[in-house]
């Protein structure tokens, strides 16, 4: 998944397939999931900058019709003209976006692929916004919970990590105070904290594009 073709640099033969709704229990073993892969189709596409020209070294994400991110670590890298294909996909509707540095494309339109037929799409990216998460417990105190970010239409978009993000994460180190999603395209998304112990919080919030956006919850 995620664009790559495997060390033998090959075209994908199969296509990736996504299933969840699987329950995992301690001491259990979990039966019958049950994966069929089928025919491999690929996408491909530019990447450009607002004024139009190719951009290079951008991270191409996709979608499926379920709103799931096929991979949430993008090997699909565009090159130097601002091109890319993104391979080994099963056939089906996927949505993409692309993430350059401190820059993001919006979601592009639904689009149809099909083994053996390349799917075009295009990718603009404009100015976006990093998303600042902090979580504090009923008394103030910083809390450290799973965090989800979903856009209007109810895709995750915050697990989702570019390469250069990932390394700037593993120099940083974890954060217990906060945590940093994005960057996000101007739009509305929903913040959604959830702890072990049964406690959540959950917060609209509106996006301009403005270069950081800090969100606090209150787990209850």
């Amino acid at each position: 998944g995620g664009g790559s073709r495997g060390f033998s640099g090959r075209q994908a033969t199969v296509g990736l397939t996504l299933r969840d709704g699987v329950q995992v229990y301690e001491d259990e073993i979990t039966t019958d999931v049950n994966l069929t892969l089928g025919s491999a189709a690929r996408l491909l596409g530019t990447v450009t900058d607002a004024a139009g020209k190719p951009a290079a070294n951008a991270s191409v994400f996709v979608y499926d019709e379920a709103g799931r991110v096929v991979s949430p670590l993008s090997t699909c890298i565009s090159d130097s003209r601002g091109s890319f294909i993104y391979d080994g996909l099963s056939p089906g509707r996927y949505t993409l976006t692309a993430i350059q540095g401190e820059l993001c494309s919006p979601t592009s339109a639904p689009v149809r692929v099909d083994a053996g037929v390349d799917a075009q799409v295009r990718l603009r990216l404009e100015t976006a916004t990093t998303l600042v998460v902090q979580l504090q417990d009923r008394a103030g105190q910083a809390i450290r919970a799973r965090v989800r970010i979903l856009d209007s239409d109810g895709r995750e978009v915050g697990t989702r990590m570019s390469a250069d993000r990932l390394g700037d994460l593993l120099s940083e180190g974890y954060s217990t105070r906060e945590q940093r999603f994005g960057p996000l395209p101007p739009g509305k998304y929903r913040v959604i904290a959830s702890a072990t112990d049964g406690r959540d919080a959950n917060k609209p919030v509106t996006l301009k594009g403005q270069a950081e956006r800090s969100v606090k919850l209150r787990l209850k």
